[in-house]
């Protein structure tokens, strides 16, 4: 699928990038990170990342995370 200024050519037909923050856990230690995501209108979220991070990493050993998704506003 090839995504171009918020319109792809696959199925999703509409995405609005935001930022959520990622929770996981390894070894019995949490972690947090931010990332930037992708949903549809069918509430499906998106997001790409690396094994080299640890939010990453810890996905790959236990896929079990929370996410919190956050209104983005322009000042406090």
């Amino acid at each position: 699928m090839e995504i171009r200024g918020g319109q792809s050519s696959g199925s999703i037909n509409r995405l609005t990038w935001l930022a959520i923050t990622l929770a996981t856990t390894a070894e019995g230690r949490s972690w947090a990170a931010a990332v930037f995501y992708a949903s549809d209108s069918d509430l499906n979220v998106y997001f790409v990342s690396d094994l080299k991070t640890r939010h990453g990493r810890d996905m790959h050993r236990d896929p079990h995370v929370t996410g919190a998704i956050n209104h983005d506003v322009s000042s406090w």
